[in-house]
């Protein structure tokens, strides 16, 4: 039957090199179908939902979460990379929002259960990371930048995941200004 693999989430952002076909929404009643038919694992990675304020010039990059990945251990569910990306072909966030704010200027994104492919982890990676979707704030030089990545390390069983932020601020705000926020709940790999 259908395979579901449920990891809990927190937060992220990125541009997406995904095809545009890709974007379909998957019902929760037909995720709740296939859980009930299957496995189902929980994996926290609340912890990468945050904000950001600056109330001065600043230029800063690094990762929500105290400059830490959430590593997900997909070993634990299949004994190599190709076996999971076979079991769990699909993946989706249950709620990630993105939003950046910079003089008037906002921009965001909202994936929640958009459906993307497992494989894309390993086929879409450019530098070393497979970057889901990024999204950039601009005022003058000004810019606030943030993309959610997911880094598939083979040789440890894992994907890491983390909310990246640049951010270049030259001029003063009112304190404290509000540069960024991300949240995010689950994500959910299973088999369509």
């Amino acid at each position: 039957m259908k395979n579901l693999f449920l990891v809990s989430s927190a937060s992220m952002a990125v541009t997406s090199s995904i095809p545009a076909t890709t974007f379909t929404s998957i019902s929760t009643a037909r995720l709740v179908e296939l859980a009930k038919n299957n496995n189902v694992v929980e994996y926290n990675i609340s912890g990468m939902s945050g904000k950001k304020e600056f109330p001065v010039r600043t230029t800063d990059y690094g990762v929500v979460n105290n400059h830490q990945p959430i590593d997900f251990n997909y070993s634990e569910h299949a004994n190599t990379w190709d076996s999971f990306v076979n079991k769990y072909p699909k993946f989706k966030f249950t709620k990630l929002m993105i939003k950046t704010y910079i003089a008037g200027n906002q921009d965001g994104f909202d994936l929640s259960n958009i459906p993307f492919n497992t494989a894309d982890f390993k086929l879409q990676m450019k530098n070393g990371q497979f970057i889901i979707k990024r999204t950039i704030a601009k005022n003058q030089t000004d810019f606030v930048r943030l993309t959610v990545v997911g880094l598939l390390k083979e040789a440890l069983g894992q994907i890491k995941f983390y909310v990246q932020y640049d951010l270049n601020i030259s001029q003063q705000y009112g304190a404290p200004y509000p540069f960024y926020s991300s949240v995010a709940e689950t994500i959910q790999f299973f088999a369509d």
